[in-house]
């Protein structure tokens, strides 16, 4: 289930707490892979703690350039990807 209201509860949870570094990141089936969901927290983030540093995880797109470049357009200060291997 896809929550809308999940960028601004999230900012003005980091607001209430007064945080001066926050991290999101998220799973979830998107179709930009959760790319749209990343730009809005950021936005969000920036209108409720504009000195906070913002810090994303972010999965790896299945590749799609147009979401990383979704993501990066909002420029994070610190942008993180989940290298997860498997033994084989």
């Amino acid at each position: 289930m896809v929550d809308r209201d999940e960028p601004e509860r999230l900012a003005r949870a980091a607001a209430r707490f007064k945080l001066r570094h926050v991290c999101h990141g998220r799973r979830g089936r998107f179709a930009d892979g959760g790319a749209s969901v990343f730009a809005e927290c950021l936005d969000q983030l920036r209108d409720y703690l504009p000195d906070a540093v913002v810090e994303v995880l972010t999965p790896d797109f299945n590749g799609d350039t147009t979401s990383l470049d979704i993501v990066v357009g909002r420029t994070p200060d610190i942008f993180n990807h989940n290298l997860e291997t498997v033994n084989v």
